[in-house]
């Protein structure tokens, strides 16, 4: 996703130094009597704090995007946090920017939508224990393990199709320590500045994603034991 535009991210951070020195500007401004009739009004003053409220986690995303440690298993992740945040996006905070949100989620869905069907992407985000399939609906879930185990079975020469493996929906096998990395980062999520609304609501969002539980497949399982037969 093009987060990073250098200009996209100077014009923020434009914007952002220019409420943060609000009085001190006005100050300037009405002591000048060539500038005064310059001044911006309260209305506009609000109008560009609710931007920047809007436009905060798009650049708390091109942060994460931009480290050396970027993975892609979060580019999903993110994404789908990124247009829930956008659907909640509401009320006095966000006041007057609503047609910018509708254009950001329409452009979002239609620049971003091949990410989300993207195999790569895909099963980086199934195998990352962070986000397994937190982040998929069952279908998706049931698609993305079968394409995991062929994978699998075609690295080590054996046919997809003549391969039997037991197929069974028993999880006793499977520790609860298994979503402890989930647990951590909804921990981390809920422990935000809860006086920065747009921070709090993008990080909530997410923590909805990894609270619920992953969705359990029948592969489950069979996973198991093709990683028995292959490290045996």
């Amino acid at each position: 996703p093009e987060f990073g535009n250098a200009r996209r991210r100077s014009s923020f951070y434009m914007l952002e130094r220019l409420v943060e020195q609000k009085n001190a500007l006005n100050i300037f401004i009405m002591d000048d009597p060539v500038l005064k009739d310059m001044a911006l009004a309260c209305h506009q003053w609000e109008l560009a704090k609710n931007l920047l409220n809007l436009l905060k986690p798009f650049e708390e995303i091109t942060k994460i995007f931009s480290k050396n440690s970027a993975s892609i298993s979060e580019v999903i992740p993110l994404l789908k946090t990124l247009l829930n945040y956008l659907d909640k996006a509401e009320g006095a905070d966000f006041s007057g920017v609503q047609t910018t949100k509708n254009e950001l989620k329409n452009n979002l869905n239609k620049r971003c939508k091949d990410y989300f069907i993207d195999r790569n992407l895909l099963l980086a985000t199934l195998l990352d224990p962070r986000f397994k399939t937190c982040f998929f609906d069952d279908a998706l879930s049931q698609r993305t393990y079968a394409d995991l185990k062929n994978v699998i079975l075609k690295i080590n020469g054996w046919d997809p199709n003549t391969t039997n493996l037991a197929e069974s929906n028993d999880r006793s096998d499977v520790s609860d320590d298994d979503d402890a990395p989930l647990a951590k980062i909804a921990k981390k999520a809920k422990e935000v500045n809860q006086d920065n609304v747009p921070h709090s609501l993008f990080w909530n969002t997410f923590a909805e994603f990894i609270s619920m539980p992953a969705s359990k497949s029948p592969l489950d399982r069979e996973g198991n034991d093709l990683i028995n037969k292959v490290e045996g």
